[in-house]
């Protein structure tokens, strides 16, 4: 532990000054009495300095958080385990927390070796790597004639994950429900390649004729094969600091990144593959079983910060990947033309498109929007104050029109 700020008070200070004034003036005028009323005077505060700087010899607090991972706007609890100074000192602990009120305990002596457990809670409502601590103690004689701190070096980190909604189901009947085509990746994620017949067509390998079906159908039909694969879905995330408006969880970047991470964690439950993409360039594919892929997007998204780009190039480049059959969804702030340009190329051989376009302040995405529209995307405009509940089911309503 490191110590600073040991010294007397205004109070302490006074007082000295007032006994070595006293002391001085009864050496002056010869009279024993006063000086050793001033000696008095002087040695009290500093007796409390001395107490105080006592008291400082504390042991470290031992700190224990619950949960270290959360979601924004869920309870964090906190306990720290002290043992108080046994000199006497006026004692409070103050534990630093990043988020409002940091709680402050008068911490009272009692006999006995067992410790104090000081317990606290908080809500974090911003999503984030947070530092808890350290813990500041700060001592005080009892007359209020001297002071002292201890800052506890030792700090914790706690991760607060994005808000998840509850969302519909992201998998069997959603295929068909929105791009109007069978679910193919769930019929055949389980095992050997699907085979799948169609109309002949000029050129077609005379040894692909199916002939049950073509007997069936009274036209001749060849085999199609496709190669089963798990289903996939990238999102791509917004986080241009042009793109959106407002601040801390009010913002439209907070709340595109809520909805990514009910999109991601849906469609994980769902048994899709995912992988995220943002501005950065960087393209998350988290892996291992659901649990620890939820894991992993959230914490990416914990962290996730604007950048001062200006267009969407990079996060589009990022996500030209495993095109084929795949979903991309895209989640925006203000789009511009140019930026739908990029997502459409984007999309090129995917599946589904969707993209959830935020009207921002200043906004002027209507012909961003039509571009994707034409390009085949189911485009959702959300209006401000739309929750991501809301824009969900907005979005389910339109594939039904």
């Amino acid at each position: 532990m490191s110590g600073r700020g040991v010294g007397l008070t205004t109070r302490g200070l006074a007082f000295l000054c007032v006994g070595l004034a006293v002391a001085v003036g009864g050496v002056a005028v010869g009279h024993r009495d006063v000086v050793w009323a001033g000696a008095f005077l002087v040695a009290v505060p500093l007796l409390g300095l001395a107490l105080v700087s006592l008291g400082r010899r504390v042991r470290p607090s031992v700190r224990t958080l619950s949960p270290v991972e959360l979601p924004a706007g869920e309870v964090l609890t906190g306990r720290l385990r002290v043992r108080p100074t046994p000199w006497g000192a006026t004692t409070t602990l103050t534990e630093a927390l990043p988020w409002g009120m940091s709680p402050t305990f008068r911490l009272v002596q009692r006999p006995g070796p067992a410790p104090l457990v000081l317990a606290y809670s908080a809500r974090p409502t911003r999503r984030g790597v947070f530092v808890v601590g350290p813990a500041v103690w700060r001592f005080e004689d009892p007359f209020g004639f001297a002071q002292a701190q201890h800052l506890e070096p030792d700090t914790a980190e706690v991760v607060v994950t994005p808000t998840v909604h509850a969302l519909n189901a992201a998998g069997p009947g959603m295929g068909t429900l929105q791009s109007g085509e069978a679910d193919r990746h769930h019929s055949s994620k389980a095992g050997p390649d699907d085979m799948l017949v169609r109309e002949y067509r000029p050129g077609d390998d005379l040894r692909r004729i199916h002939w049950g079906s073509t007997a069936r159908t009274g036209e001749v039909m060849v085999r199609r094969e496709e190669r089963a694969a798990e289903p996939n879905a990238l999102i791509v995330v917004d986080n241009r600091s042009s793109a959106h408006a407002g601040t801390d969880d009010l913002s439209t970047l907070e709340w595109g990144v809520s909805l990514v991470a009910s999109l991601a964690v849906t469609f994980i439950h769902d048994g899709y593959s995912i992988a995220v993409a943002d501005n950065t360039g960087a393209l998350l594919v988290p892996s291992g079983p659901g649990p620890q892929r939820v894991r992993g997007v959230l914490r990416h998204l914990a962290e996730l910060r604007t950048v001062p780009l200006t267009s969407l190039a990079s996060a589009a480049k990022a996500s030209e990947t495993d095109r084929v059959g795949s979903i991309l969804i895209a989640v925006t702030g203000r789009l511009r033309p140019e930026d739908a340009r990029y997502l459409a190329t984007a999309g090129r051989g995917r599946s589904t498109r969707w993209a959830f376009v935020q009207e921002v302040t200043g906004d002027a995405s209507t012909d961003a929007r039509q571009i994707l529209v034409a390009d085949g995307w189911r485009v959702t405009p959300v209006p401000p104050g739309t929750t991501v509940s809301q824009a969900w089911a907005e979005h389910r309503l339109g594939a039904l029109r």
